[in-house]
């Protein structure tokens, strides 16, 4: 879902030197250099952002610091990534830090490259991990540093490789991303947000259809008299997604919140789902998750009308705020934790 490759159609790697890893005693070398061709798309002077770092099955989002140095005539050679103000944690400290970890004849690698969206991904791994093998079947190592292209035979087979790292190892950066398509977050480069909103959309669908048969299954067993899926056909936009007729008549609404992530990933509210919750007497969260796991998950919250009222309390007193000053609240996006215990859940249940 995250990755897809910038149109630029290069990838960098090279081992990096003892001077470049910090490990070199008569070297002050405070940079990483990188190719001319690949990160064209980047300024020539300083750019300060984050970047994708990503070690040992792990990937984190560090501060970058790159440019290139300016020759007389006003072009520019020689990309590199530096390391930052003094007591800056940026993508070289972090580097020199993990060699440090490790025996000094380890031989350390870097792959970098740019994704669509501008964010730059820097990958690291040194000849005694698994990854170095891994790489090594598609790539020769062994030259030490070069550039992959598109349309090189082995352009695909590294993209298929970078792709499985990425998504595998961007656990966190993509629950974010999730949370942050819903709520319109400006944390995230605007076309990972569209991306990010198109993939939950299918998580959304995907939610609502394992609700729908496990209502057929309670209609089956006569738990419950009928249920009716608003966004059957297509997304009605609807401050809720089923309505559930009871044996007692009483008409439950239900709004699915779905994640592919953990239950405790937090979930958004608009404030037309919150002025909805209010003015009913039965509203309940049916929240679906694990959806990129083997098992889906369902627990069920049916007390979420006593905190939706306090919740829009708040609001409410908020947007009187700030008109008495002329100002005015268009829309609200609130995420809530189904962690917190204002909301009381049933135990799991096996979609």
């Amino acid at each position: 879902m995250f990755f897809k490759l910038h149109s630029e159609g290069r990838i960098g790697y090279k081992q990096l030197t003892d001077a470049e890893l910090g490990s070199k005693p008569t070297a002050h070398q405070t940079h990483i250099g990188l190719f001319d061709d690949i990160l064209t798309y980047l300024y020539d002077r300083r750019v300060e952002e984050e970047a994708m770092f990503i070690y040992n099955n792990e990937s984190d989002l560090i501060d970058c610091y790159f440019d290139r140095i300016e020759r007389p005539d006003g072009t520019f050679r020689s990309p590199k990534i530096r390391k930052g103000e003094d007591n800056a944690v940026s993508v070289v400290t972090v580097i020199r830090d993990k060699a440090a970890e490790c025996p000094r004849y380890y031989k350390w690698f870097l792959i970098w490259f740019g994704l669509e969206s501008g964010m730059m991904v820097f990958y690291l791994f040194n000849d005694h991990m698994p990854d170095y093998e891994r790489v090594n079947d598609i790539i020769d190592l062994s030259k030490g540093r070069g550039r992959i292209k598109l349309g090189d035979s082995r352009f695909d087979s590294l993209i298929a490789y970078l792709e499985d790292i990425v998504n595998s190892n961007s656990g966190t950066i993509l629950e974010q991303l999730e949370v942050a398509s819903q709520a319109g977050s400006e944390s995230f480069k605007p076309f990972d947000i569209d991306r990010a909103s198109e993939v939950f959309k299918t998580t959304g669908r995907m939610g609502e259809a394992l609700v729908a048969a496990y209502l057929e299954r309670l209609k089956l067993g006569k738990q419950i008299i009928s249920y009716n899926w608003m966004n059957r056909d297509q997304e009605l936009g609807m401050p809720y997604d089923f309505t559930i007729q009871m044996p007692n008549e009483s008409v439950v609404y239900v709004d699915v919140k779905a994640t592919k992530y953990r239950f405790e990933q937090p979930m958004v509210f608009s404030g037309q789902e919150l002025q909805f919750i209010c003015k009913v007497p039965h509203y309940s969260i049916f929240r679906v998750y694990g959806l990129a796991g083997e098992t889906n998950c369902l627990r069920v919250c049916a007390n979420v009308g006593e905190y939706a009222v306090g919740l829009l309390d708040s609001v409410n007193n908020f947007k009187w705020q700030i008109g008495a000053k002329g100002a005015n609240l268009q829309s609200v996006k609130i995420e809530v934790s189904p962690a917190i215990g204002a909301l009381r859940f049933s135990q799991p249940i096996n979609l």
